[in-house]
This record gives structure tokens, C-alpha cells and sequence, in this order.
């Protein structure tokens, strides 16, 4: 049963608050990964070249790798919901109604959701965890 007009601007406003608070989501994640993978880095600095804080540069590594790896879940189902939401924009209708779409960027049009995954921001946790990686195997292999 298709939507009434008043159903289909309550489901517009919807879905654009929703994209509004996951966008919110996906930026303080991003803010607070930073900040605390900002901090193990600096530790790790300080400690690196010392013999007797060999074991914290190892513990201090494993963790940024463990957060930096729970940033690529949780920032992953962020990008999920928002191809949930284009593709219901889409599904409903929406994209005939409003040429702006819930994704500015995209003029409503119905893409790929390839391109409305936020593969900039999962790149960051997954660049973190990279470092760290390469900061275990650096530590563990001399």
C-alpha cells in the first residue's frame, strides 16, 4: 500500500533526522578515536628506545590496535545505516519528491551503495590499525 502524501513528509523528516544523528554518531566516534589513539601514540613515543618499558610499548600497541579495530565496527554500521536510509528514501518514493535527497550530494538519485558508504571515515580506524600493527610487528620481531 503506497504512502499518503502526509505519511511520505513524516517518513522524509524522519529519515533526514535519522541521517542527521548518524552522521552526528559517525563524528563523535571519529573525535573520540583520535583523541585516545593521539594518547597511546604519544606514550609509545615516550617509551620507545627505553629497556625496561618494553612491555608497555607492547600493551599500549596491542590496545590502540584493539580500539582501533572496534572504530572500524562501529563506524562500518554507521556506513550500514546509512545505505539503510538511502535505500529507503529510494524505496519510498522520496527521491521523486524532493530533488535534494537525504544525501545532498546525490540529488536524490538512487546510487550504489558504495558510493553512500563512508569509506573516508572507516579508512582512518583502518589506517590505525595498520600503525599499530606495524608497531607490534616492529616491537615483536627485533
Amino acid at each position: 500500500m503506497p504512502l499518503s502524501n502526509e505519511s511520505k513528509r513524516e517518513l522524509e523528516t524522519l529519515l533526514r533526522k535519522r541521517h542527521e544523528f548518524e552522521n552526528e554518531q559517525m563524528h563523535k566516534r571519529l573525535s573520540w578515536l583520535g583523541s585516545f589513539q593521539s594518547f597511546l601514540f604519544a606514550g609509545v613515543c615516550l617509551a620507545w628506545g627505553r629497556d625496561k618499558v618494553e612491555p608497555l610499548i607492547l600493551i599500549i600497541a596491542a590496545l590502540g590496535l584493539v580500539i582501533a579495530l572496534q572504530g572500524i565496527v562501529a563506524l562500518s554500521g554507521v556506513g550500514r545505516s546509512l545505505v539503510k536510509i538511502q535505500k529507503k528514501w529510494v524505496q519510498e518514493g522520496l527521491d521523486k519528491r524532493s530533488a535534494l535527497g537525504v544525501f545532498g550530494l546525490y540529488e536524490g538519485d538512487e546510487v550504489s551503495a558504495i558510493r553512500v558508504f563512508p569509506w573516508p571515515e572507516v579508512f582512518i580506524p583502518f589506517a590505525l590499525s595498520v600503525a599499530w600493527g606495524f608497531v607490534l610487528y616492529l616491537k615483536l620481531c627485533r
